[in-house]
């Protein structure tokens, strides 16, 4: 219904919108039905999805259209805080080299807003930026692990930790889980290192009890042995108080905790963190420095922006409680088609453990 005439006088916004007026008025569009995506309608006229935008917001501002945007997202706030990271002052802060260093203002951030909720206190030191949780592991693994040398895993666990494990020429050790979590082995374990989910156990959502954390850190902490703590999903919890992560029980300094901000944000971005001793810390940096040299630095300060503006703990609460919802409507229903088969995840996150029958 809108002929574009790249020969009229009026532009390609302006004629998108005048028709799509045109369009509301005369009831070809139903109300209350959405119009065609910004996406889609810039494919299907052969414009930009700029022009296509702009025709949406004056037809929003002039009253024609409201926007209810589906996602949970929230995207105007983090437009703002992506322009805002590239403006001249900005861009003169992260243009240069930075491997060495990371961006203070994540640091500050990290420690403040998402650290502090899982009980941790670190110094700007400890704390290491990476691309994604995934990369944490690589190096807490890589630094901790020879080869030929063995790391305890939980089985069921994270798959890319054995992947990890098989390039690098490391040893796995399969360790059970059970309703406590996992469990702890004895004292013929071969385990340089162990890999442990503690809060939220990736894939059962089991969480592993206190007395059961302050055991496991005896007992690594009388062996010399190192935890590699993945504080998976840690920023969905159903709780108001949830869990203690195992960092922050740690006197001794044998953890290294690794968390990304893939789950509760934006997976695209790639921003995770490693905290452990800052001597530790150091050779990560070294060992980044290598592999990539350092994250990109203008993503650093966009995430940087929306932690401070607070926009980053608006959204988790939001999002928490509609994975709550969800989450009792998942297991209801798995309820009804497999009774007893499935329990609701004690710490919250995305994701239900179900066990279906042998058959």
């Amino acid at each position: 219904m809108i002929a574009i005439d790249r020969r009229a006088p009026e532009s390609l916004q302006q004629q998108i919108r005048r028709q799509l007026a045109i369009g509301i008025v005369n009831r070809q569009y139903p109300l209350h039905a959405p119009l065609p995506s910004i996406r889609v309608l810039s494919l299907e006229l052969g414009v930009s999805v700029t022009t296509v935008a702009l025709a949406y917001d004056a037809l929003k501002q002039d009253g024609f259209v409201e926007g209810r945007d589906p996602s949970l997202f929230p995207i105007r706030s983090w437009r703002e805080c992506v322009r805002d990271s590239v403006n001249v002052v900005e861009l003169a802060n992260w243009a240069a080299d930075y491997s060495a260093i990371d961006d203070e203002l994540l640091i500050e951030q990290l420690i403040q807003r998402v650290l502090a909720r899982r009980g941790i206190v670190a110094h700007p030191d400890e704390v290491l930026v990476t691309v994604g949780g995934q990369q944490a592991l690589y190096i807490a693994m890589k630094l901790l692990l020879a080869p030929g040398e063995t790391i305890g895993v939980e089985d069921p666990g994270y798959p890319d930790v054995i992947n990890i494990a098989a390039i690098e020429g490391f040893e796995v050790e399969r360790l059970p889980i059970d309703r406590q979590g996992l469990v702890l082995p004895d004292d013929s374990s071969r385990s340089r290192c162990l890999f442990v989910t503690p809060s939220h156990q990736f894939p059962t959502t089991v969480t592993m009890r206190l007395e059961r954390k302050l055991e496991l850190l005896e007992r690594t902490k009388m062996r010399g042995q190192f935890v590699i703590e993945d504080d998976y999903e840690a920023d969905i919890s159903f709780n108001l108080t949830p869990p203690p992560a195992l960092k922050s029980l740690d006197e001794w300094g044998n953890v290294i905790y690794t968390g990304s901000l893939s789950k509760s944000l934006l997976p695209g971005l790639r921003i995770g963190y490693l905290v452990a001793d800052r001597e530790f810390i150091r050779e990560a940096r070294a060992l980044r420095h290598h592999i990539l040299r350092h994250p990109p630095v203008n993503n650093q300060r966009s995430v940087a922006l929306f932690l401070q503006r607070g926009y980053f703990d608006r959204f988790v609460a939001r999002i928490t409680s509609v994975y709550k919802d969800r989450c009792a409507v998942m297991h209801e229903s798995l309820e009804q088609c497999f009774p007893g088969a499935s329990r609701e995840p004690e710490y919250g996150g995305g994701s239900i453990w179900l066990r279906l029958p042998e058959e």
